[in-house]
């Protein structure tokens, strides 16, 4: 495992094992990609007819059976009874088996990457992959459900840093092996979550047909809390030798060593105190358990990651139609995620023979952050190089390759998540568009965020098209020094873009500047999922005064008039309402009187009145404060 722990250690494990890259997006030609998950297949499972694969847990020999094809070694009535139990599972290139008094049968699927980066710390923005599901899975009603994950290896370090921080956890701990007992922390695990885990136990070693991995047992914590059957499960995490695949298994376990309900006589704040030391003695209890003594038995779980075996078909290179490579970029992948300050590996492949350097690009919006030559190996037409990555923008990037006519390009996401992005004492930052609001063209978009020592004492807010490279609208303005600060831009007609982005930067842009951007779809009036009703405040920082006027504006999309109505939040009854006509760009404000026995919180309903009227029709609810002196 050695070779695989170098500085450009994910990296080099794609390109060390002669594999097939996985070709990408370019100007010029279209590679198709899944949009929507494929339908659950339920597989077919029968016994096998020979013995189940039992590989030792020691390095795997050069020569991998597939169920199929392991020579039969039973010899023995209860290794014959236990063969009998036996079912199989083979879907897209990967096989393992399973002891039947586990589940039913298995649904089978392949799970698609989402074209846009789902915003968050990483743990949403996984590479398709495929996804097997346990069905009627013992213990019954149990958490997390009983699932093996097959993930690329390559795309997953590529699209998330704490993906790729979790394989590299993995790839450290088989190589330098220590004794299952000293391994007390510092797991990995994979497919990444928001809950923790309380303790490990049970930890060892496993090997499989082409790979190995570790296994354990964990819970799900995400605060202090007694440790319970429910939530505590058997976990494999493993990969294969090639360093293509991810092995991800997540199995449910009880034991009548853990209560299954919590005590409701528990003193919180007496067990608070004792928590550390009960963690503990709850984790030598669990290590000194046989495996026996959990359910299922670990060994069965054991077994199905002893039996899992991939052979996939690699996917072919790109070639024109004289049969000629084109130019490629394997890594990043199309969504894979960079970090500002860091150097992220490029790679690719070009024409063979080829005798020009290539030239390597980071760019984001219309401004070049970072440029290399590399030349690529005229034997293989393999090549890589790094680029360090600027701090000037967080958000969407474009890592382009070229050589002579050809350009292939992949789209990246720039992400700040050490909190890097400062020249000297300024930063910038977001408040809204929030993560998740949309846009629609011909109407007003709302801005509002923080600057820290403005460079140049400006901020500018604005609406990136065609994939982020190209201003639709800006607007520029003074901030002094430091503090929060508002804008508006209006965005032109007749603009559809799922894939656009909103901008605030501060300074000259392209020059000295500091820029934020986050995802921001534009959608057309008239479709389905325009957001067609929005209010220039945000609901929860509506205040109104008791016994005076509470003013109320916003944007209506394609309507003449909207209704206002502030109501009682316990039974929703009627306070007050009035009707605001719509302006130009779908402006429209009210005032309504505010009683002085009005409640302390009260609730908004905001209803279009479309001509002719919408059934049902569009309406947005939210809160306000009614204050007093």
């Amino acid at each position: 495992m050695k070779k695989f722990l170098n500085a450009l250690s994910i990296l080099l494990i794609l390109t060390a094992c002669g594999s097939d890259p996985t070709p990408t997006t370019t100007p010029t030609e279209t590679m198709s990609e899944p949009t929507e998950a494929e339908p659950a297949e339920e597989v077919t499972t029968e016994a096998p007819t020979e013995a189940p694969t039992n590989i030792p847990e020691e390095a795997p020999t050069e020569t991998a059976f597939s169920p199929t094809e392991i020579p039969s070694t039973a010899t023995s009535e209860a290794e014959t009874e236990q063969l009998e139990t036996m079912q199989s599972v083979n879907y897209e290139g990967i096989s393992f088996q399973y002891d039947n008094s586990l589940a039913t049968g298995v649904q089978a699927e392949t799970v698609p990457a989402p074209e846009q980066r789902i915003q968050g710390p990483g743990w949403s923005n996984y590479p398709t992959h495929d996804l097997f599901t346990f069905e009627d899975y013992i213990p019954p009603e149990s958490y997390p459900p009983a699932t093996l994950y097959v993930i690329p290896v390559k795309e997953a370090a590529s699209r998330s840093s704490f993906a790729k921080s979790q394989i590299e956890q993995l790839l450290t701990l088989l190589d330098e092996r220590p004794e299952p007992d000293e391994v007390t922390s510092g797991l990995p695990y994979l497919p990444i979550s928001t809950a923790g885990s309380a303790f490990t136990a049970q930890v060892d070693y496993v090997s499989f047909n082409g790979g190995e991995g570790v296994r354990y047992i964990r819970n799900m914590a995400q605060s202090v809390d007694l440790i319970l059957n429910r939530g505590v499960h058997y976990t494999f995490q493993g990969i294969t030798d090639d360093g293509q695949y991810y092995v991800a298994a997540i199995f449910p376990i009880r034991t009548d060593a853990l209560p299954d309900d919590p005590d409701p006589n528990i003193d919180w704040d007496e067990f608070t105190a004792i928590y550390t030391e009960y963690v503990q003695e709850t984790t030598d209890m669990l290590d000194g358990l046989t495996t026996e003594e959990f359910e299922p038995n670990l060994m069965l779980l054991d077994d199905v990651a002893r039996s899992v075996f991939i052979e996939k078909d690699p996917i072919p290179q790109r070639k024109d139609t004289d049969g000629n490579l084109l130019l490629t970029v394997t890594y990043p992948v199309h969504n894979g995620q960079v970090v500002i300050g860091e150097e992220v590996p490029i790679a690719g492949y070009a024409a063979l023979d080829s005798t020009e350097p290539l030239s390597v690009t980071l760019a984001a919006g219309s401004s070049m952050l970072i440029e290399t030559t590399v030349s690529p190996d005229p034997v293989t037409g393999d090549w890589e190089t790094t680029l360090l990555v600027p701090i000037n923008v967080a958000g969407r990037g474009l890592i382009s390759a070229t050589m002579g006519t050809q350009t292939d390009s992949v789209s990246v996401y720039i992400d700040d998540v050490q909190g890097l992005q400062m020249q000297g004492d300024s930063q910038i930052r977001f408040l809204r568009p929030h993560d998740g609001e949309t846009a629609v063209s011909g109407y007003p978009v709302f801005f509002e965020g923080e600057v820290a020592s403005a460079i140049n004492d400006s901020v500018t807010v604005g609406v990136l098209i065609d994939n982020c490279t190209t201003w639709a609208a800006r607007q520029s303005f003074m901030v002094a020094g430091s503090g929060q600060w508002t804008g508006t831009v209006i965005l032109p007609e007749f603009i559809e873009d799922e894939q656009a982005c909103a901008s605030v930067y501060t300074g000259e842009y392209g020059e000295n500047w500091l820029e934020t951007q986050r995802p921001l779809p534009v959608y057309a009036p008239d479709d389905e999922r325009a957001n067609r009703l929005y209010l220039t405040t945000q609901p929860h920082q509506l205040e109104f005064p008791a016994g005076g006027i509470g003013k109320i504006e916003g944007i209506a999309v394609d309507a003449p008039e909207v209704q206002v109505s502030i109501v009682n939040n316990d039974d929703r009854s009627l306070i007050v309402e009035g009707i605001a006509p719509v302006g130009e760009f779908g402006a429209w404000e009210i005032e309504l009187p505010i009683p002085e026995d009005a409640p302390d919180l009260v609730g908004l309903e905001i209803v279009l009145l479309d001509d002719p009227p919408q059934d049902p029709p569009y309406i947005m609810t939210g809160g306000a404060t009614v204050t007093r002196p």
